[in-house]
C-alpha cells in the first residue's frame, strides 16, 4: 500500500474502503468494480487571475499588510555601473521609438537591455561567483491554493514576464526574484498583479520550511520602477524611481540589490532541525506541502538544468 502521508482525506477514506472490500472474504465482484469506478472528487475550487487583483484583493488573500514609513532598502546603493554603452542604447532607442505606440513591448526591449547590463557588471566586479547558478526565465507561470475566500476554496493564478532562478536548480522553485513589464507609462496599474505573484512564491517557500521567505520584486513601464519587498512577515513595502528624476544608474543599482538580496534568501536553511538530512527532509517538506502544486515551473526548471 502506497504512502498516505499527502493524499488527501476523502482519497484515504476511498482506499482503505477499497483494501477492506478487497480482502472481505465474500467478496462482491460487481460492487467492487462499481466502488472503484467512482472515486471520490476533490470540492469545486474557484480561480482567480492575478492581473485582475489590486493591492488590497491580495491583502485579503493572501493576508498580507503593507508597512508604514520608509524602510532602509528603499535606498539605493552602489553595486554596479552601467557603461557609456548602455546609455548609448537608451538614448538611440528612445529616439527611433519616439513616435511609436506605447505597448508593453517597448518596455521590455529597455528592462531586457538594463536586466543584460546590471547582471554583467555584476559578474565582473566578482558579486556572481561561479558557484551562484542565475538563471533568466520568461512567462513563468504561477499557481498556488486552495485559499479560503469569500468562504470559498480559490487559487490564485498567474504567468510573471520576468523570473530570475536563484542558488541549485533543485530549489530555484521557491528563490524567485520577479519583474513584471507593463505598458509604457501604465507601470502603477499592475501592483496588484505583482504582489499577487510575490505572495504565490511566498507561500511556497513558507510549505516548505524555509527559515527566510523574503521575496523581490520589481515592477516597470520603462519609465518609472517600483520595487517591492514581501517580508517574512507577510508584511510589505514599496518604493517608486524615476528615469528623468533618479536616473538609470540608481535603478540599475536598485535591481543589483534585489539580484545580491536574493541569493542571501536562497542560501536560507530550512527551519527543521531534518534539515541537515537530506531524506528526513524531503519527508518532512514533503508533508507540508500544499495539495495544489505551488509553483508550475518544473518544466522550466528541466529545461534549464539540461
Amino acid at each position: 500500500m502506497p504512502s498516505l502521508a499527502n493524499i488527501p482525506t476523502s482519497w484515504k477514506t476511498w482506499w482503505g474502503r477499497l483494501n477492506k472490500l478487497a480482502n472481505s472474504s465474500e467478496v462482491n465482484t460487481n460492487k467492487l468494480k462499481d466502488f472503484i469506478a467512482k472515486p471520490p472528487r476533490e470540492p469545486e475550487m474557484f480561480t482567480v487571475s492575478a492581473s485582475d487583483m489590486t493591492p488590497t484583493d491580495v491583502n485579503d488573500f493572501f493576508g498580507l499588510s503593507e508597512v508604514q514609513g520608509y524602510e532602509t532598502w528603499q535606498f539605493s546603493r552602489e553595486f554596479v555601473q552601467l557603461g557609456s554603452g548602455f546609455e548609448s542604447w537608451i538614448n538611440t532607442f528612445e529616439d527611433f521609438t519616439r513616435s511609436s505606440k506605447p505597448t508593453e513591448a517597448r518596455s521590455r526591449c529597455k528592462i531586457d537591455v538594463l536586466l543584460h547590463a546590471v547582471y554583467e557588471d555584476l559578474q565582473y566586479r566578482g558579486f556572481l561567483e561561479e558557484d551562484r547558478k542565475a538563471t533568466l526565465q520568461f512567462e513563468t507561470s504561477l499557481e498556488w491554493g486552495p485559499v479560503k475566500y469569500l468562504s470559498k476554496p480559490y487559487k490564485c493564478v498567474g504567468k510573471a514576464d520576468y523570473s530570475l532562478f536563484l542558488g541549485n536548480h533543485n530549489h530555484m522553485a521557491c528563490h524567485l526574484v520577479i519583474l513584471e513589464a507593463k505598458q509604457d507609462r501604465n507601470a502603477a496599474s499592475g501592483q496588484g498583479q505583482l504582489l499577487a505573484y510575490m505572495a504565490m512564491v511566498q507561500a511556497s517557500r513558507k510549505a516548505r520550511g524555509q527559515s527566510d521567505s523574503t521575496v523581490w520584486g520589481a515592477l516597470s513601464d520603462g519609465h518609472w520602477f517600483y520595487f517591492f519587498r514581501l517580508n517574512n512577515t507577510a508584511k510589505w513595502s514599496v518604493v517608486a524611481y524615476q528615469v528623468s528624476r533618479d536616473g538609470w544608474g540608481a535603478i540599475a543599482n536598485m535591481i543589483a540589490f534585489m539580484i545580491l538580496q536574493g541569493y542571501q534568501t536562497a542560501l536560507s536553511p530550512l527551519r527543521s532541525s531534518g534539515s541537515s538530512n537530506p531524506s528526513a527532509r524531503a519527508s518532512i517538506v514533503s508533508a507540508k506541502a500544499p495539495r495544489l502544486p505551488s509553483l508550475h515551473i518544473k518544466e522550466v526548471i528541466e529545461e534549464s538544468v539540461d
